[in-house]
């Protein structure tokens, strides 16, 4: 018998996250969200896991060097932690990575440019961090994205233009940064967007035209999707 899933999410789990790699090497999904699990990410993980769900524990440090390089990561949510440091630039190594969730940390420092070779990425969370510098514009590589939230940062300059080429886009959120600038009238060309969150930057001038008529923010599936991005 090989042990391929693990699921213990939404206990009052404790303590550290202690892995036998060895024994755990064919493990694929681990889900161990919303527990109270404390101290560091482990370093060593089995070779073929595809899911790390690790969100909502009290787990702190970095982001260890050997998580980056599994390549057959599919999605990653570290989210609501108390993880510090940088975002590693070698996690665009995760060549199969469709689900990035690193929000609501106390990471720093810029957006890797590096995370445009995600080819496969279609959600990338990074809000509520410290994150500051530039929006990479490399991010509009990602052509299967659909759900961008990189609210609740510093992040300065100018909205790239670049961001019209995400023609998936649903969502794109990137309220209370520091953008400035106009409102690109690029994204007036996101027919699938539907959630358009530029709230509380210091963005000026007019607001494009042709943004009003995105058909698809009609739609009744956006108002789930807003009470997804606003629970409270």
């Amino acid at each position: 018998m090989r042990l391929l899933y693990i699921n213990l999410t939404a206990n009052n789990l404790q303590g550290r996250l202690l892995l036998n790699a060895s024994a755990w090497n064919q493990l694929e999904v681990l889900d161990v969200s919303r527990n109270a699990f404390c101290g560091q990410i482990p370093s060593i993980w089995p070779p073929n896991v595809q899911v790390l769900l690790l969100n909502d524990n009290l787990l702190t440090g970095y982001i260890p060097p050997l998580l980056q390089g599994i390549s057959s990561l599919e999605i990653v949510n570290l989210a609501n932690n108390y993880l510090i440091g940088t975002i590693p630039p070698s996690l665009a190594n995760c060549s199969k990575l469709g689900n990035l969730n690193l929000g609501d940390n106390y990471l720093r420092g810029i957006i890797p440019y590096e995370l445009g070779k995600l080819t496969e990425l279609k959600v990338l969370v990074l809000k509520n961090n410290l994150l500051s510098g530039k929006f990479p514009f490399s991010i509009s590589n990602c052509k299967e994205l659909y759900f961008l939230d990189v609210g609740r940062n510093f992040l300065e300059g100018h909205i790239p233009k670049s961001i019209g080429n995400l023609l998936e886009l649903k969502v794109l959120a990137m309220r209370k940064n520091d953008f400035v600038g106009s409102i690109p009238a690029e994204i007036g060309q996101l027919k699938n967007l539907q959630i358009l969150d530029l709230s509380s930057n210091q963005l000026s001038g007019f607001v494009p035209h042709n943004i009003f008529s995105l058909q698809a923010m009609l739609s009744e599936k956006t108002s789930g999707i807003f009470r997804h991005l606003y629970p409270h």
